[in-house]
């Protein structure tokens, strides 16, 4: 049989797989549904390792990415946030579910945002604070799962808000 460990890496690895496929989709929804099949990996693995605030979270990252598909409606930033802080207070287990429900909070709230420059700066916060609790947890693929996730952020950010942009020639046109 395999181990507990070796498997929850196994189901992070699944949800490596479905973030990456998501990063060449143009369709939104198409994006959220790996979205959605990754997170139900990551809560998954989260379970497996003991990590039960995470992966209740997993789970409610699971429905937000459904109801993203049809609405984002700003009443569903509050029944998040509010069932984020129900999972927190029932399945709290220390520094590491501190961590996974300010994470949460933070792409939760990045998410609504109508601004793309500041939902990718939110995002990015909540990145860094997945990346602290998956390195405190000791899961290896859910560092590397965060590592992409931040280094695609940053790139984009990067091509969107920061590099020049090169003036039109038209003598090439």
């Amino acid at each position: 049989m395999i181990d507990a460990f070796i498997l929850s890496q196994i189901f992070a690895g699944a949800a490596l797989v479905f973030d990456i496929v998501s990063f060449q989709l143009s369709q939104r929804k198409h994006i959220l549904m790996c979205f959605m099949l990754s997170a139900f990996m990551l809560s998954i693995h989260f379970y497996l390792i003991g990590l039960y605030t995470a992966a209740t979270i997993g789970l409610l990252s699971v429905v937000r990415f459904i109801i993203f598909i049809y609405t984002k409606h700003i009443n569903f930033l509050y029944i998040f946030l509010a069932a984020a802080t129900v999972i927190f207070v029932v399945t709290y287990q220390g520094l590491l579910s501190v961590i996974a429900y300010v994470a949460t909070c933070c792409f939760t709230l990045g998410a609504f945002q109508k601004n793309d420059k500041w939902m990718r700066l939110i995002i990015a916060v909540a990145i860094v604070l997945w990346l602290i609790h998956n390195i405190l947890a000791g899961s290896y693929m859910g560092v590397l799962i965060e590592l992409v996730f931040l280094m695609s952020n940053v790139v984009g950010y990067y091509r969107r808000y920061i590099k020049p942009q090169e003036p039109l020639n038209y003598e090439d046109i």
